[in-house]
């Protein structure tokens, strides 16, 4: 079974969804997915919440209390300070995973100020103790654990560029037991949102030594213009700060000094000012309170909108004209581009984008390069058919000719060298056929006309050789009109008062109607209507539909002549009351060669019947004129509309 070839779009579109697949599934473009991400990040600007306050342990603080790591009693007075002016949850990123020994009672008085507190949020730690060693959860000191109001992980998703877009809800080993930390503080604050849940998922084991992570979500952060309201650790503690500062504010405590901070890179910050771990998960818990958490589109529906967005261009390139169809092309790239930075910013729903945006900048070339290949094939068959119908003429024009001219010019060059040969070559044939028609028209005619003249004063003119002599003449001269109308030129043309040359067509015509006992009607404007044109072929073209009207126009009968002017073009009618034309017969009437009987009666109005050329030449005349010739018929009227441009 032999399968049919495919056209160019479909071609085209199997190209494009090759291409668009193999991104998607090799990810070759995610770094740019994560750089449009990152811009639209960058270029929003939210409002910052007011009833979120960073206790920031900073180089001033540092320079005043002395190296880390502090003495336990500070953080103890710390919380008894934002407890006592209202805090409504205290979030400590910060390690108290062993005791401190020089001053044990420490311990025991940051666990007394926890549990008077009561809402106080410490870190969970998941990390490797040793390189390519085992997972283990670090957590803090079981006498501060008894005392805290919730446990959360501190831990940021790290991509392939190493810059932390992400957090995952629920962590742990062997199951996902730990919400993550800014999680833990809505919870104990009683701001997480419903669709959260507060207790831990059920996944299938994975082992006890295997992390397990659920339901990873992409920040909008809220801090890519503005910085969020923070005070100093040392301003707090030395209680430098104005009454309820702090009343029902959510307070995270953590390191903003270079060289201690867990700092992260981010799409806000970049590789130049990575920001803190404790502002990280700040906008981790505001993204989560106001929902606008993002959710990764899953792999399939990022393939298939990619593939779609690929085969759209193949709506319109098919129909557009080259530049049109890459002005196009590239605005609907823009588009695209511009909705997959809005999705995740508003819509919170993030579609990497850049396979399909890349398959369909491909759309235009790919579709231009099979276009230029259907294109070239077309010309190899199309001149293999010239050189054969040619010759060899042909074959010496076509081959040798193109070679010598540019004889390094690459394939397509060389077509197009062989086309411009060939069509200077039919050309060539062309003029001198005309030439030729011309010639010999012009000299059959001037011994007919004296063959005429001479049997008709020899034998008069009703006798039947002198009528058909007369006859041949006429053809001759039908013959020679056609052969100028195919040669008009529009740089020939000049500008001409068409009312006027139509007056002057009806004037001649108009003794042949009184002959055959019809009536010319004339419905013209009286002001001129100038266009550009040959006054000559025009007027010939028009007294040929008179003539015409009046062979079939039935004894009595009346022929109207009308012009009217309308959108840039003037519109001539001519209307006689014949039996009317077959639409079969319509289709032909424009061909050479083809002809209607007239009435039999036409016989003696001396109109006369032609050898067919008369419609062929007023077509070939109106459409070198830029014009077209439209025929409307029904039994008992026929109108010829002739409409030119003004």
């Amino acid at each position: 079974m032999k399968w049919p070839p495919l056209t160019d779009r479909t071609f085209t579109g199997l190209w494009l969804v090759c291409i668009t697949v193999v991104l998607c599934i090799t990810g070759a473009l995610s770094r740019i997915d994560n750089v449009i991400y990152d811009a639209a990040q960058q270029n929003t600007d939210r409002d910052i919440p007011t009833d979120v306050v960073l206790v920031t342990i900073d180089e001033q603080s540092l320079s005043s209390l002395g190296r880390w790591p502090w003495s336990r009693r500070m953080h103890a007075q710390l919380i008894d300070r934002l407890h006592a002016d209202g805090a409504k949850a205290i979030g400590f990123d910060v390690m108290f995973s062993e005791p401190q020994k020089e001053d044990l009672a420490a311990d025991r008085l940051l666990a007394d100020a926890m549990a008077r507190a009561g809402n106080v949020v410490l870190p969970v730690v998941i990390e490797k103790v040793r390189s390519n060693g085992q997972l283990v959860e670090t957590l803090p000191l079981s006498s501060l654990v008894k005392h805290a109001a919730a446990l959360g992980r501190v831990h940021a998703e790290l991509d392939a560029d190493t810059i932390a877009r992400s957090i995952t809800l629920w962590e742990g080993l062997d199951q996902p037991v730990w919400p993550h930390f800014a999680q833990a503080m809505l919870t104990v604050a009683g701001q997480l949102p419903g669709p959260f849940s507060r207790r831990a998922p059920q996944v299938p084991s994975r082992g006890v030594a295997m992390l397990t992570k659920h339901d990873q979500r992409y920040i909008n952060f809220s801090t890519a213009q503005r910085h969020l309201h923070s005070l100093s650790y040392l301003q707090v503690l030395r209680g430098e700060f104005r009454p309820d500062t702090f009343r029902d504010k959510l307070v995270l405590v953590g390191s903003t000094a270079s060289g201690m901070a867990d700092s992260l890179p981010t799409p806000v910050s970049g590789l130049r000012q990575p920001m803190p771990g404790v502002e990280f998960l700040t906008n981790a818990m505001v993204s989560i309170r106001s929902q606008t958490l993002i959710t990764r589109a899953p792999f399939w529906l990022s393939t298939l909108l990619a593939c779609t967005l690929a085969l759209l261009p193949m709506l319109w390139l098919p129909y557009s004209r080259t530049r049109t169809g890459l002005v196009a092309t590239i605005a609907f790239a823009v588009l695209v581009l511009a909705a997959a930075m809005a999705l995740p910013v508003w819509w919170c729903v993030w579609v990497p984008m850049s396979a399909g945006l890349l398959g369909l900048l491909c759309a235009y070339p790919i579709w231009s390069w099979r276009k230029l290949e259907s294109a070239s094939q077309f010309l190899d068959s199309e001149l293999s058919r010239l050189q054969q119908e040619l010759g060899t003429a042909g074959q010496t024009a076509l081959g040798t000719d193109a070679q010598t001219l540019h004889p390094d010019a690459d394939p397509f060059q060389r077509r197009i060298d062989q086309v411009r040969a060939a069509t200077a070559l039919l050309q060539h044939w062309d003029q001198t056929q005309r030439e030729t028609l011309a010639f010999v028209s012009h000299d059959i005619r001037v011994p007919l006309a004296s063959a005429a003249a001479q049997i008709k004063s020899e034998l008069g003119e009703h006798h039947p050789t002198h009528k058909q002599m007369v006859r041949a003449l006429a053809w001759t001269e039908d013959f020679l009109q056609t052969s100028r109308a195919q040669m008009l030129r529009p740089d020939s043309f000049s500008e001409l008062n068409v009312m006027a040359l139509l007056h002057e067509v009806a004037d001649d015509i108009y003794p042949l109607a009184m002959a055959g006992g019809l009536t010319l009607v004339l419905d013209l404007p009286d002001e001129p209507v100038w266009i550009q044109g040959n006054v000559d072929t025009l007027s010939r073209a028009m007294a040929n539909l008179l003539s015409n009207a009046l062979k079939f126009s039935p004894p009595a009968g009346l022929v109207r002549l009308s012009a009217k002017l309308g959108y840039g073009q003037v519109h001539i009618c001519v209307t006689d009351q014949g039996p009317g034309i077959a639409p079969q017969d319509i289709e032909r009437l424009f061909k050479r060669f083809s002809r209607l009987e007239p009435r039999p009666a036409s016989l003696q109005t001396g109109v006369g019947v032609g050898v067919g050329l008369g419609l062929y030449f007023v077509n070939t005349t109106v459409h070198k004129h830029g014009g077209t010739v439209t025929v409307v018929s029904k039994p008992g009227e026929t109108t010829f509309v002739v409409n030119l441009k003004t």
